[in-house]
């Protein structure tokens, strides 16, 4: 999940910035995660999951999860063990135990099965938007082969690489100060953090003018912003650890870059 109050009512210990930072660290090393975006939680609410809707389509370039889908209530979880004052009530065993354990009480069957079903005690409705989420992760699953977000590093400039579905150029260019600012984003920093580290590296800036030139990259889709923590993430995967792009997603760089104008003839148009 990549929504800091569902992750913070599951005590998962992390954030959703941190999330996404791992998945793109995972390919940029060439790590294969495994992961789920679940819900069922109670607390939860339908603004939580259409956050992570406005999210998605930015991430597309990172590995998809397996699945998207209720969780599963299982014994010695903690959902199951503090179940009550976790919000649940009415904890069943799933209906196929009934056929393997036929005849024995309820009781005891209960006592065998690992996997429940449950109620939520105070219900709520968060369908639209978790059926908004299964739609946009069928469609990340379906792009996934064919979309990237990666950066060469020039030295006084990046060059960025686009190839995501919603991406409206492939090439974008940019210099000082904004590289800097965008290579410190490579972790979760704060603009007072980047105040700092800017004038470690020999550009004075202040939150105000920092926050005035990251704006133009949350807008292209580049960085995503925690307003509730005040923290920028930079999205594209660098090449710097020699991350190189699938035949696919050259392919459909080509493909964009004829839609775009930023291919002439067997020329792409990149940036001065």
């Amino acid at each position: 999940n990549f929504n800091d109050h569902v992750l913070s009512l599951i005590r998962k210990g992390t954030t959703g910035l941190q999330n996404i930072a791992l998945l793109r660290w995972c390919k940029e090393y060439g790590v294969d995660p495994g992961w789920s975006i679940l819900w069922g939680f109670p607390g939860e609410t339908a603004e939580d999951y259409a956050a992570v809707a406005d999210l998605l389509p930015k991430i597309v370039h990172v590995k998809p999860p397996e699945v998207a889908t209720p969780f599963r209530m299982d014994r010695f979880g903690p959902n199951f063990v503090n179940a009550e004052a976790m919000g649940f009530s009415d904890l069943q065993p799933f209906p196929a135990y009934r056929h393997c354990y036929a005849g024995l009480t309820e009781q005891a069957c209960f006592n065998l099965a690992y996997y429940f079903t449950y109620r939520h005690r105070q219900p709520y409705d968060i369908s639209a938007q978790t059926e908004q989420i299964k739609h946009l992760v069928s469609e990340w699953k379906a792009e996934h082969q064919r979309s990237d977000l990666f950066f060469v590093d020039k030295g006084d400039f990046l060059l960025f690489f686009d190839t995501r579905p919603n991406s409206t150029r492939v090439f974008r260019r940019i210099d000082e100060p904004l590289r800097t600012l965008y290579l410190l984003c490579d972790t979760m920093r704060s603009p007072r953090q980047l105040v700092k580290q800017a004038i470690e590296t020999d550009f004075p800036l202040t939150e105000t003018e920092i926050r005035c030139l990251l704006q133009p990259l949350l807008d292209f889709g580049l960085m995503v912003y925690d307003k509730d923590k005040d923290l920028y993430l930079s999205l594209a995967i660098s090449t710097t650890e020699g991350y190189s792009p699938t035949p696919e997603v050259w392919q459909r760089m080509r493909e964009l870059a004829g839609k775009t104008g930023e291919l002439v003839g067997d020329q792409f148009v990149i940036p001065a």
